[in-house]
């Protein structure tokens, strides 16, 4: 399975905010790929799918493969990172009612518009000032 997500400037901008005020953590010592997971996370909390306007970016972003956001061919390590690929591409199945075990391009297609989403919602709420972790817990666990 092969493929990329693409995220704009204003993406960007909101996973290095979160990196940095949200995790209060020097930057290198988090991934990027935590955030975007965080953000597939609160994307699928939510009722419906995201629609296309999330494939349009309206600038330059960074471009991830698979293997960063997912784990594509990691077998776990001492850090505890692994493959989760076929575990994400079996939850967004799910939520879309279709296989996206047949389709690399719609799977990475679907999977990039629910982290653009997750980061959308997530900088509606969230604004650097606040704690992070508490909004998380609120954001994900409370109901």
């Amino acid at each position: 399975m092969a493929g990329e997500i693409y995220t704009d400037a204003q993406d960007e901008e909101l996973i290095q905010a979160i990196r940095l005020y949200g995790l209060n953590t020097p930057q290198k010592q988090v991934a990027k790929w935590t955030v975007l997971r965080i953000a597939l996370a609160k994307s699928l909390q939510m009722p419906s799918p995201p629609d296309d306007s999330f494939d349009r970016l309206d600038s330059r972003g960074s471009e991830y493969r698979l293997e960063q956001v997912t784990g594509l061919g990691l077998t776990q390590d001492e850090l505890g990172c692994r493959d989760f690929t076929d575990a994400i591409c079996a939850l967004l199945s799910v939520f879309h009612n279709e296989n996206l075990f047949e389709d690399e391009k719609r799977f990475g297609q679907v999977l990039q518009r629910h982290i653009r989403r997750g980061l959308q919602e997530i900088g509606l709420k969230w604004r650097s000032d606040d704690d992070f972790h508490d909004y998380l817990y609120q954001a994900l666990f409370v109901f």
